[in-house]
This record gives C-alpha cells, structure tokens and sequence, in this order.
C-alpha cells in the first residue's frame, strides 16, 4: 500500500476531532435556535424552529458519540476490532443524515417561495407581508401623535427639525405603540383583523423589530413603532421584509453547510477506517506466512543437530 498503517489511523484521529468541533457547533446551533421567538416563524414555517432544534441536537449527541466511539477504536484496535464495525454503521447513518440536510434545502425552498416571496419585489404581493405594512401605515395616525404621545429622551439622536411632525414628551408618552390605550380600541378595530389574528401580527412585528431593529414592513421608517423609540434611529439601509428573508434563508441554509461539512467529514472517515481494516488483514496474512515460511527451517536446522550430535558420539 502507498501510506503506512499509522498513516491512516493518525488522520482518522484527527477527523475523530473534527467530529467532536462539529458537535459544539451543532450544540452552539441547537442553542440558538431555541432562543429565538415562536413568533418570529409565520404560519407555514412555524415548524422551522421546533424541527431545526431537534435536528441540531440530534447531531450533537451522534457526532460526540461517534468522536468518542472514533478516538477508542483508533488507540485500541487491536484489542476492540468490534468497534470497527460500528463505527462504519454510524458512519453510514451520518452519510445518510447529513445528506438528508443538504436536500432538505431544496425541498424547503418551495415552502419559503411561498410564504415569503424570494426578492423585496414580492413584499407587498405577500399576504401575510402586505398586511404587517397596512398595520405600520394604520399606525401612523396614532403613533407619536396627540392621540399616542411617544417619549423621547434622548432628541439628538434625530435630526433636530425631524420631531416637527411628531408629539412627543407631553401627556401620557409611552415607549411602544402597544402600551398606548389607542393600541387595543382605536387602531385595533381600524386593522379589521380578529383578536386573535391581530395578536398574531402584533406578536411577529414585535419580534421582527427586536430581532433585526428595523421598522416598516415593505419600506423604511426613522422611528420604532413595536419597540422602545428611544433607541434611536431603526435599521435604514434595508426595510423588516429583506431582514426577514435574509434571515430564514440563513437558517435554512445553515442546514446545507453542516451538512456538505459533515457528509464530507464522514466519507473521510470510512475510507480510513477501510483502508486501516484492509491494511490491517494484509499485515496479518504477510506475518503468518512469514512464519509458515520459517517453519521447515527450523526443523531442518533441528534434524542437523541431533545428526551431528549422534555422530559425535560414535
């Protein structure tokens, strides 16, 4: 063979490693993705978040164990050869998997086409999207005006003529929209949504503002209308909407990486482990037939000294 024993059992140490960095990575992965908000995920993707994690955490527990599983089998082949074939079914299992992820970009794509749309264009040609900016456009008549002041405590965030239009700091100023007693009468029956659909929007838009510090659905606003206005000036350079697709792509796409990484990682890794197996049965064959050889010299050589001692005794 071209490369020795030690090479292919070093190098499969080393992707035992890499097994163990991609566990982290799944475990980082797992974490995050349990950390975001269930509102966040619109109806029809709602099933992202709870799948993702159950994904990432599945791939936490089988690539550490397969590390572990890995890194016993490559110091202590000899004495354990039954973990050679498992560690090539898990291998198997991983191959499979991690396969399973890169389709599961395609077969997904066809559920973001159509719940989101694929470029800002379709922003207002989305339902769900076209109704999230009608409810920003609503709020305009409230918002920051006589019937729902806002508090602004730090002005020179803004421009100093920009609060000409708005009221602010006067009777009853509040931070959000939501905490205005306009929120639930005024503007909630202007929205012509039922109670439970307009807390579903409100809930999202609360979420999309806080996640992506952006404001206006399908174009761009200087102040928050879902979270505290004082923070300053929202994300301008891009509305919520591009923000939002960027963002489900991202996770989605996630997957595909993780899984060309790992498809890659364990392909590696059963081919060491095949060529260390093969190389492993040659060596063997080689060491018994070099002893088969040696075998009737011996005996010759043992034939020759009882002769010679018989005739040293005549």
């Amino acid at each position: 063979m071209c490369c020795s024993q030690r090479f292919f059992i070093n190098f499969f140490k080393l992707s035992c490693l890499l097994s163990f960095i991609l566990a982290v990575i799944c475990l980082a992965k797992s974490i995050q993705c349990s950390q975001y908000e269930d509102s966040l995920f619109i109806n029809g993707l709602n099933h992202f978040k709870s799948n993702g994690w159950i994904i990432y955490i599945s791939l936490f527990f089988v690539c550490f164990f397969f590390g572990l599983i890995g890194l016993i089998y490559a110091f202590s082949f000899a004495k354990c050869k039954w973990l050679v074939f498992i560690t090539i079914i898990l291998n198997l299992v991983l191959i499979g998997f991690f396969s399973t992820l890169i389709a599961a970009k395609t077969l997904t794509s066809s559920s973001i086409q159509t719940y989101i749309g694929s470029s800002l264009n379709d922003c207002m040609n989305q339902p769900f999207f076209a109704q999230c900016q009608s409810m920003y456009t609503k709020s305009l008549a409230y918002w920051c005006q006589h019937t729902c002041p806002c508090i602004i405590k730090d002005p020179t965030k803004w421009d100093p003529f920009f609060w000409n239009n708005y009221v602010t700091n006067t009777g009853n100023p509040v931070n959000t929209f939501q905490q205005c007693g306009a929120f639930d009468t005024l503007y909630k029956q202007s929205s012509g949504l039922s109670d439970s659909d307009f807390t579903y929007y409100t809930n999202f838009l609360i979420a999309v503002e806080s996640k992506f510090q952006c404001s206006q659905m399908c174009s761009v606003s200087s102040i928050f209308t879902f979270s505290d206005v004082s923070n300053g000036k929202p994300n301008q350079d891009e509305p919520c909407y591009k923000s939002y697709l960027d963002f489900i792509n991202s996770f989605v796409g996630s997957f595909s990486l993780i899984g060309a990484f790992g498809t890659s990682l364990s392909t590696v890794q059963l081919f060491l482990q095949l060529m260390h197996l093969i190389g492993y049965k040659k060596n063997k064959v080689n060491v018994q037939n070099n002893k088969s050889v040696s075998l009737p010299k011996s005996n010759h050589d043992e034939s020759y000294i009882k002769n010679k001692a018989q005739k040293d005794v005549l």
